[in-house]
């Protein structure tokens, strides 16, 4: 089970919503920051297919949170 949950750490959406989370956000807020639909933030956080452009917005939004969590969603909008 441990192996099963450092796979999916390594995931995006585990990422954005590690970092959602520890900014206190909700779906809906962090929705709002970026543009899109708390639906799409859900979409993103269960690493399910959303638009290129709906997954920058997300992170784009964290980035302007957080300069350390931008460097690590960058490297995550490469993925």
């Amino acid at each position: 089970m441990n192996a099963l949950l450092t796979d999916n750490q390594s995931l995006p959406g585990f990422q954005v919503r590690k970092l959602r989370v520890s900014r206190m956000l909700t779906r809906q807020e962090l929705a709002q920051m970026a543009g899109v639909s708390p639906e799409d933030v859900d979409l993103v956080e269960n690493d399910l297919p959303v638009p290129s452009e709906t997954m920058l917005d997300i992170t784009g939004a964290l980035r302007v949170s957080n300069a350390n969590g931008a460097e690590r969603i960058l490297e995550l909008t490469r993925l």
